[in-house]
């Protein structure tokens, strides 16, 4: 049975000095030449786009070849089987200017190709993006592909799948060996999605 498995701005704070009085001009001592301003510096500004992307693009390409074993069971019969899968992440390219991560996806379980694809996703048409255990994300595919008998028990190694959730109900998807960087590239996802139009729109 084949299963396709399709990746707060701060505002500077500004301090507002009472005029001196003519007295306390008179008595209050100079500021010697040269002394530092007590005015904290401003907070520094979100990322921009371009830094944005080159960070999404590198860390995706730090993941571009995983390979694992899915333990699945089917609850129907109570068996259980194990596939051993390989991913493989070409030519991928987070673009600014385009607002758009592109790349070459091929997908094999067994030594047999399930997936082979290129991919160009437009942020501007990116809902959500989202961060899952490897085992629950392969489970809810089971269940979309109708069957929802199989259930991923594990992977070897612990895997997550970061996913761009677009607004059309299709999905671009990046397996990554880390959690702490799973969620990292995430936040960064989301930042780009919302500087290029796209994200959670309000409904009125």
């Amino acid at each position: 049975m084949k299963l396709s498995y399709a990746v707060l701005s701060l505002a500077a704070l500004a301090f507002t000095c009472s005029a001196l009085t003519a007295h306390s001009q008179a008595t209050q001592p100079a500021k010697p030449a040269g002394s530092q301003s007590s005015k904290p510096a401003a907070t520094q500004s979100e990322p921009k786009l371009g830094e944005t992307m080159t960070f999404i693009q590198n860390k995706l390409a730090a993941n571009s070849t995983i390979g694992f074993i899915a333990s699945v069971q089917n609850t129907t019969d109570k068996t259980t089987a194990s596939n051993t899968y390989n991913v493989v992440y070409t030519d991928i390219h987070a673009s600014a200017p385009k607002c758009s991560i592109a790349f070459h996806k091929k997908l094999t379980r067994d030594g047999e190709v399930i997936a082979d694809l290129e991919s160009a996703t437009l942020l501007k048409d990116v809902q959500s993006v989202s961060v899952k255990a490897l085992p629950l994300a392969m489970t809810a595919e089971s269940a979309k592909a109708g069957h929802p008998e199989l259930t991923t028990l594990s992977t070897t190694p612990k895997l997550y799948l970061l996913t761009l959730n677009k607004y059309d109900s299709s999905q671009s998807s990046f397996y990554i060996s880390d959690l702490s960087l799973a969620y990292r590239v995430k936040k960064a996802a989301a930042h780009a999605v919302q500087l290029c139009g796209g994200g959670k729109k309000e409904p009125f």
